[in-house]
């Protein structure tokens, strides 16, 4: 995987806009009831954009051996909670039903992450301007309601990167290895 590919992301998300990044990591496993769930899941802040290469070198590093995450939004301070990003330029959507059609997400403009599960992945459009967080979540609705229906609506959810891996994949088909996080549309 590519440092490349992370940094990439971080710079179409996170712009030059200053705040804390806000990111996590964590170990998957499959309870007795056969739902996967993260042990030792780790949050992680680091002052952006001063901390960019720091960042970049942990979400690399970290992602080749668990889970990491990214929240696609500054936080204003070093805590992630819902309504207190820095700014909201940008809409999301998580599309986890298998027909992430990437034809659409070229048609808005838009970008998008295949987050390890075929047809799966991450919608990102960029909004002219920053809007309310109400705004923001009526906006992520909608863009997941335009791809069959989303998840992830607020400007603090955490999603995958690419340049890292999705080791959830072996535990849904033991003997695979660990699926790369790849972009499906680059910015």
């Amino acid at each position: 995987m590519s440092t490349a590919d992370v940094r990439l992301y971080l710079d179409a998300t996170l712009g030059t806009t200053q705040g804390w990044l806000s990111a996590a990591s964590g170990a998957p496993k499959l309870t007795a009831a056969g739902v996967i769930k993260h042990d030792s899941f780790t949050p992680r802040f680091l002052e952006w954009p001063h901390q960019a290469d720091a960042a970049e070198q942990w979400l690399t590093q970290t992602g080749h051996t668990r889970d990491v995450w990214v929240c696609p939004y500054l936080m204003r301070s070093a805590a992630r909670r819902a309504g207190e990003a820095v700014a909201r330029t940008q809409a999301h959507t998580d599309i986890d039903h298998g027909h992430l059609n990437a034809e659409k997400v070229c048609q808005l403009g838009g970008f998008a992450v295949a987050s390890g599960r075929p047809g799966n992945g991450h919608v990102y459009a960029q909004l002219a301007e920053t809007v309310t967080p109400e705004r923001h979540t009526a906006l992520c609705r909608g863009l997941g309601d335009h791809f069959g229906g989303g998840e992830k609506i607020n400007d603090n959810d955490l999603l995958r990167p690419p340049g890292t891996f999705n080791h959830k994949i072996p535990l849904l088909a033991p003997g695979a290895d660990p699926a790369p996080v790849e972009w499906l549309v680059r910015p």
